[in-house]
């Protein structure tokens, strides 16, 4: 499992498919679900290139806003669309994708039916909106949400990456307080296990790890009809993992600090400023010289003088 400070990812085929469709980045700050479609494999393939080029975007891109993040799922649309033009096995193909950064808030890009939750104060709050027949029902006031967990119709999407030649791409930002979780998951999830089961599981287990092992267990129980991705995420846990090295940091010596600040240095990075106590000595050295100077010269000039 996907895992390091503050954050765990996991995907699971879940207990009556065959095979997984879903597909995952867990790249702080950069998380995201793919959730593929087409059936013979072809789901799978388009999900992943959903996951690569948001990959290859973090690569170029290390500071990502959601214009990125938007263009990015345009040319996974667009690449979707070429691929399933050149092969016949993957007409129809197509994904969901759930894609979020955090930089302070949370900025999130949405196609399908994969969510992006945040957990706060013991409340569940989703944040993306389900581009589903059924969720567009419960919107309209046409359908009760609880009975949107069982229609037959709840696999019907509504948008996806590489169903049309253009995408429209929601976005989303949120800020974040102390103490908030958030969660992206696949419909494995969400469409086995109700927000309050989920709400539960975040409240009472910390480890983001164990949380994602619960959630994906509490699907499979549940009949596991979906293959099931599931990220957890503590901001507070990130953000607290790097202060240990900056505090390791500022406590070393001024030897031991100017060969860890070379040896974590680019090539194009600025040179760091030397500790303003190393150019106080400097200074009070030449002081001390240039007085030793001035003494010698007159006492020197006070011997060769006539008396």
């Amino acid at each position: 499992m996907p895992h390091g400070p503050g954050f765990a990812a996991r995907s699971d085929v879940g207990s009556t498919r065959t095979g997984n469709e879903d597909r995952f980045l867990a790249r702080p700050p950069l998380f995201a679900v793919a959730d593929g479609m087409g059936g013979h494999q072809a789901g799978e393939v388009a999900s992943e290139l959903a996951i690569s080029l948001l990959d290859e975007t973090a690569d170029r891109s290390p500071v990502l806003g959601t214009d990125s993040l938007v263009d990015a799922l345009e040319r996974s649309n667009a690449a979707i669309r070429r691929e399933a033009r050149l092969r016949a096995d993957l007409a129809g193909m197509g994904t969901t994708c759930t894609v979020a950064v955090l930089d302070g808030e949370i900025h999130i890009a949405h196609v399908g039916d994969s969510r992006a939750y945040r957990f706060r104060a013991a409340r569940l709050e989703q944040l993306t909106d389900d581009h589903s027949l059924v969720a567009s029902m419960v919107r309209e006031g046409r359908m009760d949400p609880a009975a949107a967990m069982t229609d037959g119709r709840r696999n019907i999407i509504t948008r996806a990456l590489g169903a049309e030649d253009q995408v429209r791409v929601d976005v989303v930002s949120a800020d974040l307080a102390p103490g908030d979780r958030l969660l992206l998951c696949s419909d494995g999830l969400h469409g086995q296990v109700d927000d309050a089961a989920i709400a539960t599981v975040l409240r009472d287990e910390p480890d983001p790890a164990r949380a994602v092992d619960r959630l994906i267990g509490l699907a499979n129980a549940a009949g596991g009809e979906d293959n099931v991705t599931v990220i957890v995420i503590d901001p507070d846990m990130m953000a607290d993992a790097a202060s240990p090295a900056v505090a390791v940091a500022l406590a070393v010596d001024d030897d031991q600090q100017e060969s860890a600040d070379t040896a974590k240095r680019t090539d194009d990075s600025p040179i760091p400023a030397r500790r303003p106590r190393r150019a106080i000595a400097l200074f009070l050295l030449l002081v001390i010289a240039a007085i030793a100077v001035a003494i010698a010269g007159w006492l020197l000039a006070a011997a060769i003088s006539p008396t």
